[in-house]
C-alpha cells in the first residue's frame, strides 16, 4: 500500500502546523525527534526567516539533497550542513506550462513576470527535462552529483 509524505508526518511526535508540516530545523531535521529528517511536500522551514517553504520544487529539491546528505553525516559522525537560503530560494518562482502558446514565468512571492510565450517554455524545460528527474545515464558518479548539497542557481531565461 503506497503512503503520503503526510500520512507519515502525521505519525511523528511533533506538532504539524496547519497544512500538516513537520517542522524543521536548518539542518532538516524534525523539530524534537532525534535521527529523523524530513524535505520537501512534507516539511516546514522558514526559507527567508519568514515565509515557510512552499509545495515546490524550487524549494523541495534543495530541501531533499540537504536532508539525505544531513541523514548520512548523522550516521557517520561527520558535520551536518544547514540549508542555506539564497535569493533564488526567497524569490519564489513560478513557471505555469499552457501547452503549445508556450508559458509564463514569474518571480517573487508578488509573482511579477518575468518572461512568457516560447522564452519562459524552454526555462520550464529545462527545470522539467533537466532537473527534476534523475541523470537519464544512472551511474553512480551522475546520481551522487545530482544528490549533492547545493542550491542550484536559476535556470536561464530571457528577461
Amino acid at each position: 500500500m503506497r503512503r503520503h509524505a503526510r500520512e507519515l508526518a502525521a505519525q511523528l511526535p511533533v506538532t504539524l502546523d496547519p497544512m500538516g508540516h513537520v517542522p524543521v530545523d536548518t539542518f532538516l531535521r524534525a523539530e524534537g525527534v532525534p535521527g529523523i529528517f524530513a524535505a520537501g511536500d512534507c516539511a516546514r522551514i522558514l526559507i527567508d526567516g519568514v515565509r515557510p517553504s512552499v509545495m515546490s520544487c524550487q524549494h523541495g529539491r534543495p530541501m531533499g539533497r540537504y536532508a539525505g546528505n544531513n541523514a548520512v553525516c548523522e550516521l557517520f559522525g561527520q558535520d551536518m550542513l544547514p540549508l542555506e537560503i539564497d535569493w533564488y530560494m526567497t524569490i519564489y518562482m513560478t513557471i505555469c506550462d499552457f501547452g503549445p502558446w508556450g508559458a509564463v514565468y514569474t518571480e517573487g512571492w508578488d509573482r511579477a513576470l518575468v518572461s512568457q510565450g516560447e522564452t519562459a517554455k524552454v526555462t520550464k524545460r529545462t527545470i522539467n527535462g533537466e532537473r527534476i528527474y534523475p541523470p537519464r545515464d544512472a551511474t553512480r558518479e551522475s546520481l551522487f552529483k545530482a544528490a549533492a548539497p547545493v542550491v542550484q542557481a536559476p535556470p536561464h531565461t530571457n528577461r
